[in-house]
């Protein structure tokens, strides 16, 4: 059947999980969130959440890079700023718009 997930596509294999004690200490924990959307109400419920529900010991630890279009990244860093405190490490970045376009044209050449 088309549009049917098990039958488009063969199943994953799990993924392996580290347990905690297997991480390095100290090892930044790197979040990666990605937006597009002007008011930031996503990304600030899925940071504050993220924050709140670590434990201390991880919270400095905590490195979120936001990713969202070149034409919002300046507003949307501002906005973050204002909300967090500085001690909460996030990157607003742009995303590599030329390059999504330039790999979204080779998908759909190969039906993806």
């Amino acid at each position: 059947i088309a549009g049917d997930d098990a039958n488009d596509m063969s199943p994953l294999s799990q993924l392996s999980a580290e347990a905690p004690s297997e991480l390095p200490t100290g090892a930044t924990i790197h979040v990666v969130l990605v937006s597009d959307e002007v008011a930031p109400y996503g990304l600030v419920g899925a940071i504050n959440s993220t924050f709140s529900s670590s434990p201390p010991e991880d919270q400095r630890r905590l490195f979120f890079h936001v990713i969202v279009p070149a034409s919002i990244q300046v507003l949307i860093s501002r906005k973050l700023g204002r909300i967090f405190p500085p001690q909460l490490t996030i990157s607003v970045m742009a995303a590599p718009e030329r390059r999504l376009e330039r790999l979204s044209s080779r998908l759909q050449a190969v039906g993806v």
